[in-house]
């Protein structure tokens, strides 16, 4: 096997809308990657939590979005959260190639000023959506909540999901 480094790095550059490719070269001139750029930026809307929701503390979240591009091009999204009704952002994943994303709230303070923004890409061009108001997560908030358990016929189950539940398999 080979040894792999990869090492993240990034660029502001001054953009011209007659840019046709960007390319990554080494001092040499050694191309290392190439992208094309679309013609067309892609299109997003954050669907949940869009503002208003008043969401329990400390269980997850599943924040959801639609996105499209019209070029056809494959989209990757980052996911920002606010707890200052959008003045200051925090990053919560990179790279994400599904339109969702499972917000853990254990850490998260009690709140009623948070808002999510969503930038999708296409590797060149981005958009991004943010919350049209802010969401609250709540403590002591109640929700319903599934669950699966595998046991043999005549055992009880137990799960704690915030309360005490016992099952019992027939």
């Amino acid at each position: 096997g080979q040894t792999v480094s990869i090492k993240a790095f990034a660029f502001r550059i001054l953009w011209d809308e007659r840019t046709a490719r960007v390319e990554l070269r080494t001092r040499d001139g050694a191309l290392l990657a190439k992208r094309a750029v679309s013609a067309n930026p892609p299109t997003i809307r954050l669907t949940f939590p869009n503002g208003g929701e008043q969401l329990p503390l400390g269980q997850p979240i599943k924040i959801t979005w639609e996105a499209s591009d019209p070029d056809g091009d494959t989209l990757f999204y980052t996911i920002l959260y606010s707890s200052d009704d959008g003045r200051t952002w925090l990053p919560l994943d990179a790279d994400l190639d599904q339109p969702y994303y499972f917000l853990d709230t254990t850490f998260f303070p009690e709140g009623r000023t948070y808002k999510i923004k969503v930038i999708a890409t296409d590797g060149i061009r981005a958009s991004e959506d943010v919350s049209d108001g802010s969401f609250g997560l709540v403590a002591g908030q109640r929700t319903s909540f599934f669950f699966e358990a595998f046991l043999k016929k005549g055992e009880f189950g137990k799960i704690d999901i915030p309360q005490e539940i016992l099952g019992k398999v027939f």
